[in-house]
């Protein structure tokens, strides 16, 4: 598995020197636009769950490329102060934790994906994360038929799901504490009944990993034998088995991804039950990027299973014969696929609807991700059609190179919690 590691990360490192040896002159310190696919993802969780706190984090570790990054995030003004406040609050180890979310509140946030190419940025694609109103997994009765209708709607519609699990109850389900069952079975079922009907992939993110210690694990347990631990009772507690069984011919992709937006040694739970801050804490978060990472890799890897072997044959002759398509060839394919009988999987699987906006983009992202990684293409092309594509080209080679940051994230999670995998391989 180390092996793979590595195979990954040279080629991480091949596509970011394909990038520097291809790109093409564009005017300095300005974007220019570019097709970017926007993606949906549905995050479900009762209030208290983390999922603001997640989200603030998250937006935080990612809103500065770190160093050998390949991307990083934007949002409107509007919404980076508020998430700044929200992380300020957290960070601060003497003010209390960031009020939680408001009661009907269904909010939603629009992160661009954008990356640096000689002092340009360009937006790559658009992730959407919708945080829908806790109440309406803990009472679908006073919820109200639009709310649930519309609830529903956008979990059939989403390129990946979020199921946000507190880890303190997490902990106290562990320790046998009546609190524990209550919130699996009040809170944590209704969620999985909406979840069922999803057929995209499924994440589910235990929040406040930090505190999941001291259940009765062996004093020197890793992180992967704690994990694996608590999946196995969530396994149970959250009757999981309808989820995670194949789907007709391809099985969704399930996995289970512990994070922390504060660190151990910040937190703790005082004698009466609370979580509160250490005064000499110090923020140090983990896993946070896993699940904004793992949309993409496990959207494409499910549709790419459920394709006809005559299709995926097709495809992976093209990287045999070691080609890239060009992006006016990659729009054709796109195109033609669409119209075949594969093209009702293809818009099922990634969620196209029946709207054009973004779907043809859609398709040659995930065609490019499947022939990657790519060889130069062979031949003279003409120097007109080149400079009318050099800047769909570029944006194509930083989108590779941002998948493959994307896979080499994911890839490192499985490899350091093996238990994380539920179903899909």
């Amino acid at each position: 598995m180390l092996v793979i590691l590595f195979i990954a990360l040279v080629v991480a490192i091949g596509v970011r020197v394909l990038v520097g040896r291809r790109r093409q002159a564009a005017p300095t310190g300005s974007a220019v636009a570019a097709a970017s696919p926007t993606f949906r993802v549905v995050a479900l969780g009762v209030s208290g769950s983390g999922k603001t706190v997640f989200l603030a984090s998250m937006f935080h570790r990612l809103h500065i490329r770190s160093p050998g990054g390949s991307y990083f995030l934007e949002t409107d003004a509007a919404q980076r102060v508020a998430l700044g406040q929200v992380f300020g609050k957290i960070a601060d180890a003497r003010a209390p934790w960031p009020p939680g979310t408001d009661v009907g509140q269904t909010r939603e946030f629009t992160f661009d994906c954008m990356a640096f190419d000689e002092g340009t940025k360009h937006k790559i694609m658009t992730i959407n994360y919708l945080d829908f109103a806790g109440e309406l997994l803990e009472s679908q009765q006073e919820a109200g038929g639009t709310a649930l209708a519309d609830l529903e709607e956008r979990i059939k519609g989403a390129h990946a799901l979020l199921g946000m699990i507190d880890g303190h109850r997490v902990l106290q389900l562990l320790r046998g504490e009546p609190a524990g069952h209550a919130y699996f079975h009040s809170s944590i079922q209704p969620m999985i009944g909406f979840m069922a009907s999803a057929t995209c992939p499924i994440h589910f993110v235990v929040t406040k990993w930090d505190l999941v210690r001291g259940f009765g694990e062996p004093p020197d347990a890793s992180d992967d034998q704690r994990l694996r631990l608590v999946r196995d009772m969530l396994m149970d507690a959250m009757q999981l088995d309808a989820l995670v069984s194949r789907q007709g011919v391809v099985r969704r992709i399930v996995r289970l991804i512990p994070v922390s937006a504060v660190g151990v040694d910040y937190a703790r739970i005082d004698d009466r039950g609370q979580v509160v801050k250490r005064p000499e804490g110090v923020p140090r978060p983990t896993n946070l990027e896993v699940p904004l990472a793992a949309v993409l890799p496990d959207l494409f890897r499910q549709v790419e299973a459920s394709l006809d072997a005559s299709v995926r044959a097709e495809i992976d002759a093209r990287v045999r014969s070691h080609m890239r398509l060009s992006p006016r060839d990659t729009v054709a394919l796109a195109a033609r696929l669409l119209g075949a009988p594969a093209g009702a999987i293809l818009r099922t699987g990634l969620q196209l609807g029946t709207t054009r906006a973004y779907g043809d983009e859609i398709v040659t992202m995930f065609l490019d991700w499947m022939g990657s990684p790519f060889a130069d293409k062979s031949g003279v092309v003409e120097r007109s059609r080149r400079e009318a594509e050099e800047h769909t080209e570029l944006v194509r080679e930083l989108r590779d190179q941002m998948f493959k940051e994307f896979e080499t994230t994911v890839l490192r999670l499985e490899l350091d919690l093996s238990a994380s995998r539920l179903s899909g391989w």
